[in-house]
């Protein structure tokens, strides 16, 4: 999806201003794992079935998906509550950084930045 985000110009979309938001725990990348975990596997189970007979959506589907999603929830969970603990949590109310990752110019082409972290300087 990265690589076809990339493709269509998806690195050229001019990004605004963040908007302050209250703190997630991550439903919004708990369904995106999840579709893509389904996309590949449904694939897969269809593509190379252990039996002939066998049918992509069981009825232990329902069961699978109640325990990722608990399983990621939990994860989501785990960080804020480690982040707490450990007194590396700073979510200061209205504020957001000013810069979010490197200060470095980085390379324009996306070769060049997948190569980038491997430069000897």
């Amino acid at each position: 999806m990265t690589l076809l985000a990339f493709a269509l110009g998806g690195y050229t979309v001019p990004v605004g201003l963040v908007e302050p938001k209250p703190l997630s725990m991550g439903v919004d990348w708990l369904i995106f794992a999840f579709l893509g975990s389904t996309l590949v596997f449904t694939t897969l189970e269809k593509l190379f079935p252990k039996y002939r007979e066998q049918v992509i959506l069981r009825d232990q589907w329902g069961l699978d998906f109640f325990y990722f999603c608990l399983n990621h929830l939990l994860i989501s969970a785990h960080t804020v509550l480690f982040d707490r603990l450990f007194g590396t949590y700073h979510f200061p109310k209205g504020l957001w950084p000013a810069e979010y990752g490197t200060t470095k110019k980085l390379p324009g082409s996306y070769l060049g930045q997948l190569f980038y972290p491997f430069r000897r300087d």
